[in-house]
C-alpha cells in the first residue's frame, strides 16, 4: 500500500491506497479546541493552553456496494473510476464541526437508544455489580452463579450488532467489524454454512431489524454473480434443465466484499466440503423477515424474489433416486471420513434447507397470491424430498448411508447440520414428536463441547426441543470456556458468531413462535425461578413482554406492530386467563392456547385469575 500523511489547517490528513483491489482511502482528523492555540506543523497539529480538544476522526475508502465489484473478474478494476474518498471525508468532518460535539452526542445516543432500548431482560438475583466485568467473568468461570452477567451477555450481542450492522455499512463478518490482524483469521469473511447466518439469527426476535438491512443491500450486490454461479452449475451438471433467466442463484461457503464463491463440480464429483443447502440457509435469513415483519412491500420487491430464485436453482439440483428427490453432489458442511471431505448423495443438511426453502417459497407466494407452474412444481418436490431420516441408534441421520451414529464423519463435529430443520428451520417440531426425540439423541451423540458458535447452535437446539436446563447448560459452558475477559466469543480465536447465536439462543429460551401459536418461557431453565423481559419479537409481527415467578408465568402482553390481525398465545399453567383491555378470545385448556384477534398498534395484557384468587385466599 501507499500512504502520505500532512497537517493543514486544524486537520491532520491521511491519504493512500492498497494496491491489490485499488481501495483509495482517506482520513481526516479535525482538531477543535476551545482556548489556547493551535500549532500546525508538517504532519502534526500541537495544542498548547486549551480548556478543551475536540478530535473528529472521519474516515472513508472509494469501496461501493455495487455488483459490479463481484463480477469484474479483474481485482485492480473492480472500484475503477470510483471518486477518491478524501473530499467527501473532508466535508464530512466539517459537518461534524459545525454540528458541534453535544450535538453530535445527542445524535449518536438518540440513534443507539432507539435500537438498545427496545429488549429490556431482568432476571431474579441479578442486581448490579461492583465487579468490573472481566472479574465478574472469572468469578463465573470458577463456578460462581451471576443471572447479571448473564442477562449482560444477551444485551452485549445485541450491542455488537448494532455497531457492526447497520443500513449503508457492509454486513457484519467474522469477527462483526473488528480486526487487528493484517491477516484476519478465516479472512474476516461471510461464510455462508453457518456463520454469516448465525450473525443475523438474533436480528428479529430480538428487536433489530434494522440491521439485517447491511445483508440484504449486500445481497443485492452480489446476486447477478450468484446467478451466474447458479448457470455454471447447472450447465456443468444438468445442462438439460437450464432455462433462460430461471437457474436461480446460488452462494457457496466463502465470501467478501469483492467475491463470493459458488459451487464446483468437476469430473462427476463434489469441490469444497459444503453442499448446496448454504443457499437455502442463506435464504431461509429473508423469510425470517417477512415472518417477523409482514412487511408486504418486502416481500415483494425483496424476499420473494430471493426465496423463489434460491428454489429454481434447488430445483434443478435433485434427480430421483428410488422415489425420492435427491442431491446428487451433496455435502454436510466441513464433515470429513478417513481424512477427506464427505462426499455423498442426499446428505441431511441439503435435503433439509431444501425442504425448508421451498415450503418458504410456497407460503410467501401464497400471501401474495402466486400458483403458477413453478409454485405447483415446488408442492409436487416437497413431497418427495424425504428431509429426515432416523438411524438406528435413534439418531437424526447426517447421511443416508449410514445406519448406527458416528459410522461416517467425525464423531463430535462442531456442525450439527443435520439438525437445521430443527433450528433455524421448523420441520423438525412438536407435530413431528418422533423426530423431536431423535434430535435430542442426536444431540447427546454429538457432545456439548465444542467451538463457541458450535456450543451456540447446540444452546439453539436445545432450545428449541423446549429443554432449558441443557439449553442454560451450553450457555454457561460457552461463558464459561470460549469468553475472552471483554465478554467477546471465541472459535477460538476471536469469532463474533457465538457471541450473536447466544444472544438468539436466550430470547429462544424466553419466547418462541415457529409453530403457529406464541409461547412465552419455552425452555426456561432451573436456574431463572424470576424474571421478565419486554420487547422480544414473535413472527406476525408482534412485540412481547412477560413475566414470571417461581418458573410460572405471571403475566403476558402481546402488541401488534403492523396491521393487526389474528394471534395465537400459549399461556402454560394458566387455568382461568382474563385479558385487559376485556376482548373476545377462545381458550382450550388442553392446549393452553388462546386464539384472539389485535388491532394494529393495540395490546393485550394476560394474566391468570385463578392463579390471583389463589394467592387473595393465602
Amino acid at each position: 500500500k501507499t500512504g502520505l500523511v500532512f497537517a493543514t489547517g486544524n486537520e491532520v490528513v491521511l491519504t493512500g491506497e492498497l494496491m491489490e483491489f485499488g481501495v483509495k482511502f482517506a482520513g481526516v482528523f479535525r482538531v477543535v479546541p476551545e482556548g489556547g492555540t493551535l500549532e500546525t506543523r508538517d504532519d502534526s497539529l500541537a495544542v498548547r493552553g486549551a480548556d478543551r480538544v475536540v478530535v473528529l476522526a472521519v474516515l472513508g475508502t472509494n469501496y461501493q456496494l455495487e455488483s459490479r465489484v463481484f463480477t469484474e473478474p479483474e481485482p485492480r478494476k473492480k472500484l475503477a473510476g470510483y471518486p477518491d474518498p478524501l473530499p467527501r471525508v473532508r466535508a464530512v468532518a466539517a459537518a461534524a464541526e459545525k454540528r458541534g460535539y453535544e450535538a453530535l452526542l445527542s445524535d449518536h445516543l438518540e440513534d443507539y437508544r432507539d435500537l438498545f432500548g427496545r429488549v429490556d431482560l431482568q432476571l431474579a438475583d441479578a442486581g448490579p455489580s461492583s465487579l468490573p466485568t472481566d472479574e465478574r467473568l472469572r468469578a463465573y468461570q470458577a463456578g460462581g452463579r451471576d443471572p447479571g452477567l448473564e442477562a449482560l451477555f444477551f444485551q452485549y450481542g445485541r450491542y455488537l450488532l448494532i455497531a457492526s450492522s447497520r443500513p449503508g455499512t457492509l454486513p457484519a463478518h467474522l469477527q462483526g467489524a473488528w480486526n487487528r490482524y493484517d491477516h484476519a483469521p478465516w479472512s474476516a469473511g461471510y461464510w455462508h454454512n453457518i456463520n454469516v447466518q448465525m450473525n443475523y439469527w438474533p436480528a428479529f426476535s430480538t428487536n433489530l431489524a434494522e440491521t439485517f438491512e447491511a445483508y440484504a443491500a449486500y445481497h443485492q450486490a452480489y446476486l447477478p454473480l450468484a446467478q451466474r454461479h447458479a448457470y455454471d452449475y447447472i450447465q456443468a451438471c444438468h445442462p438439460e434443465r437450464h432455462v433462460d433467466g430461471e437457474d436461480g442463484w446460488i452462494i457457496g461457503t466463502g465470501a467478501w466484499p469483492y467475491d463470493i464463491q459458488g459451487l464446483e463440480v468437476k469430473d462427476h464429483e463434489l469441490q469444497g466440503h459444503s453442499g448446496p443447502g448454504t443457499g437455502g440457509l442463506t435464504s431461509l435469513l429473508f423469510w425470517e423477515w417477512y415472518q417477523f415483519s409482514h412487511n408486504r412491500t418486502l416481500l415483494a420487491d425483496s424476499i420473494y424474489p430471493a426465496l423463489a430464485g434460491m428454489s429454481r436453482y434447488l430445483s434443478k439440483v435433485v434427480e430421483e433416486h428410488d422415489g425420492k428427490l435427491l442431491v446428487t453432489f451433496s455435502a454436510s458442511p466441513e464433515q470429513r471420513h478417513n481424512g477427506e471431505y464427505y462426499h455423498t448423495t442426499g446428505c441431511a443438511f441439503d435435503q433439509q434447507m431444501i425442504y425448508e426453502n421451498h415450503t418458504a417459497t410456497l407460503a410467501a407466494a401464497a400471501e401474495l397470491g402466486i400458483e403458477d407452474d413453478f409454485t405447483a412444481l415446488l408442492r409436487e418436490q416437497v413431497k418427495r424430498l424425504d428431509p429426515v431420516q432416523v438411524g438406528e441408534s435413534g439418531q437424526i441421520k447426517e447421511f443416508r448411508e449410514e445406519k448406527a451414529y458416528g459410522e461416517i464423519g467425525e464423531y463430535a463435529h462442531r456442525h450439527v447440520s443435520h439438525l437445521v430443520s430443527l433450528y433455524p428451520g421448523c420441520a423438525i417440531n412438536a407435530e413431528t414428536p418422533e423426530w423431536i426425540e431423535a434430535a435430542k439423541t442426536t444431540l447427546d451423540l454429538r457432545g456439548d463441547r465444542s467451538t463457541g458458535w458450535g456450543m451456540a447452535h447446540r444452546m439453539l437446539l436445545w432450545a428449541r426441543t423446549k429443554d432449558g436446563a441443557r439449553a442454560y447448560r451450553l450457555f454457561r459452558m460457552l461463558l464459561e470456556h470460549t469468553t475472552y475477559p471483554n465478554l467477546w466469543a471465541a472459535h477460538p480465536p476471536f469469532q463474533i458468531d457465538a457471541n450473536f447465536g447466544a444472544t438468539a439462543g436466550v430470547a429462544e429460551m424466553l419466547l418462541q413462535s415457529h409453530e403457529n401459536y406464541i409461547e412465552p418461557l419455552p425452555a426456561l431453565p432451573p436456574e431463572w425461578a424470576d424474571g421478565s423481559f419486554s420487547g422480544l419479537c414473535a413472527r406476525g409481527c408482534f412485540e412481547v413482554a412477560a413475566s414470571w415467578r417461581a418458573h410460572r408465568l405471571e403475566s403476558v402482553s402481546i402488541q401488534s406492530q403492523n396491521g393487526g390481525g389474528p394471534c395465537r398465545l400459549k399461556l402454560s399453567g394458566f387455568a382461568r386467563p382474563v385479558a385487559e383491555p376485556r376482548i373476545d378470545f377462545d381458550f382450550d385448556p388442553r392446549t393452553g392456547v388462546a386464539a384472539f384477534t389485535v388491532e394494529r398498534g393495540a395490546t393485550i395484557a394476560f394474566r391468570d385469575a385463578a392463579a390471583a384468587a389463589t394467592t387473595a385466599a393465602c
